[in-house]
């Protein structure tokens, strides 16, 4: 059977002889970059997708009734591309393709949808946060943690603006895991000023959460571990923190709602915390 590659119509939406019924023309380009990737070089299979990508991009009017469904679609496919390349080992390939579709979002962003179905499916300012996640994570496996946590920072930023004005607690928990991420990420530069401010920011996002949800044992478990996961890297700045913690512990317990875990929670803060409890 040729390869797709070989058997590929114009991107004007014809299809060749032999070429896989059914896709789209930058479905067929993604298959045959996979193809590539199998066979140990893609490099001209990945040019063409990208290539497809931008055309397909560039002929959707911003006021066409589908625009929002071909701009994910094309968003979807260069995910799955640079997913391909990546567990190849093409960290730039895969890069770059990943910030294709962080491109394609954006501008999906900006688009004024009125399709519900599609609002209730696709959050797409959570989606370009995703998106930089997804680079950021490319970038730290890659040993490359300074640009990892730029892209870090940019999602970040992005899923800050959509969910911290609100007062969704679950929403602001998983803020708060992206935020710790970055601690880490900036602990391995080393950057040690910045990995102790992203700790301090998550475990306040933690403590604002758990505050939020006073019936959850859940959130209120993470932002306390956290405090005490958290101590030897923020020193002694750690110890209102973990006063912190003993409170929220003790708060609970004189509302009638104490954790089920608040004995092992208190031996905790304690023991692994005591070179930095206040006096």
């Amino acid at each position: 059977m040729p390869l797709v590659s070989e058997t590929l119509g114009a991107m004007d939406g014809a299809t060749a002889p032999g070429a896989i019924v059914g896709l789209t023309p930058v479905e067929l380009l993604l298959e045959a970059l996979c193809q590539g990737l199998a066979m140990g070089n893609a490099a001209p299979e990945h040019t063409a997708f990208v290539a497809g990508v931008e055309l397909a991009g560039a002929t959707i009017p911003a006021n066409a009734a589908d625009a929002h469904w071909r701009l994910h679609g094309l968003a979807r496919a260069c995910d799955r591309a640079g997913e391909a390349l990546l567990e190849r080992g093409r960290l730039e390939a895969g890069v770059a393709t990943l910030r294709l579709g962080l491109v394609l979002r954006a501008r999906l962003a900006d688009l004024p949808v009125a399709d519900a179905l599609f609002r209730e499916i696709v959050d797409a300012p959570i989606e370009v946060a995703a998106n930089h996640f997804a680079i950021a994570g490319a970038f730290r496996r890659g040993g490359r943690p300074a640009e990892a946590l730029d892209s870090m920072l940019a999602g970040i930023a992005t899923y800050r603006r959509e969910v911290e004005a609100g007062s969704d607690p679950y929403a602001l928990d998983t803020l708060a895991a992206h935020v710790e991420d970055a601690g880490r990420i900036a602990r391995d530069i080393p950057a040690r000023d910045a990995m102790r401010a992203h700790f301090a920011d998550s475990l306040a996002l933690r403590e604002r959460a758990a505050l939020l949800a006073p019936d959850d044992p859940d959130l209120a478990r993470a932002f306390v571990e956290a405090a005490v996961w958290r101590a030897p890297d923020l020193g002694k700045t750690s110890a209102s923190w973990l006063d912190l913690a003993r409170r929220l512990l003790d708060d609970r317990e004189a509302a009638g709602h104490p954790l089920p875990t608040t004995a092992r929670l208190r031996n905790l803060v304690d023991t692994a915390g005591a070179p930095y409890l206040s006096s």
